[in-house]
């Protein structure tokens, strides 16, 4: 619906009528913050925590900057959607919607937003960098 008419010219009514639920048990899947974009963008929404969970997560002895770095040059060899390079069907017409909705962009501004703020609390939290011991 969202393609053949436009993202602003369908209501949430209108999606719940579809799926044959109502209005509210469409916002039950989603939190409490969360609007009409979150239902195009909210399959990506996990993203939003992974550049933190990477640094609190990585292996012992690899620095925050290596850990980013391998969890990148994975997502970019594997295509995931998140880097831009998938070419699977459903995340193009997600792409297409998504550059043509003003809505939407400024949506994925604010979970990008989200996820550089959650990473400079995993930064802040590993202190400064200390130099070994002489």
């Amino acid at each position: 619906m969202f393609e053949e008419r436009g993202f602003d010219s369908v209501s949430v009514a209108e999606v719940a009528a579809a799926a044959n639920v109502s209005k509210k048990t469409v916002f039950n899947y989603f939190a409490e913050r969360e609007c009409k974009e979150d239902l195009v963008l909210g399959a990506g929404k996990h993203h939003i925590v992974e550049p933190a969970a990477v640094v609190r997560e990585r292996k012992p002895g690899q620095t925050p900057h290596g850990a980013m770095r391998e969890y990148l040059l994975t997502a970019l060899a594997e295509r995931q959607p998140m880097t831009g390079l998938s070419d699977l069907p459903h995340v193009l017409r997600i792409q297409r919607l998504l550059s043509s909705t003003p809505a939407l962009v400024a949506r994925n501004l604010q979970y990008r937003e989200e996820s550089r703020r959650l990473l400079a609390e995993a930064l802040v939290e590993e202190g400064p960098r200390r130099s070994p011991p002489c």
